[in-house]
């Protein structure tokens, strides 16, 4: 596979339905890549990451991405969809990544969830 890096910069991340997105490793949160410009606060990858030992806490506690705070609307051991007025993101967890997706009100949320879990399922069949 290519770099993290690059995915996020060009296609299928980079490109259309998404305004900004990251790449973090699934046991620690760390930042594998993220579109320029755009940032995980402190702590926010290791909180994704134990929000996926109880997905049911995403509606509960919501997520923090980039500084902001988003209401969960689905959560299971596969995926986070949470939003914040006409913001929001898609959050899938493969093997050993979670991919994070954001959209802003120029962006629909059905195109940037279908490029997301398309990567997903992409990023699994690879081994990762």
């Amino acid at each position: 596979m290519a770099g993290w890096q690059d995915y996020v910069d060009g296609s299928p991340l980079g490109a259309g339905s998404l305004t900004s997105s990251a790449i973090i490793g699934s046991s620690d949160g760390a930042t594998l890549a993220i579109s320029n410009g755009w940032s995980l606060k402190p702590g926010e990858g290791a909180a994704i990451v134990n929000l996926y030992k109880d997905p049911s806490q995403v509606f509960a506690k919501g997520v923090t991405v980039n500084g902001v705070k988003y209401t969960g609307v689905k959560a299971d051991s596969r995926s986070i969809y949470a939003t914040s007025r006409e913001f929001g993101v898609v959050i899938v967890r493969t093997n050993k990544t979670i991919i994070i997706g954001y959209y802003n009100g120029n962006k629909q949320p059905g195109p940037a969830a279908k490029v997301v879990e398309d990567f997903a399922d992409y990023v699994i069949k690879n081994g990762y």
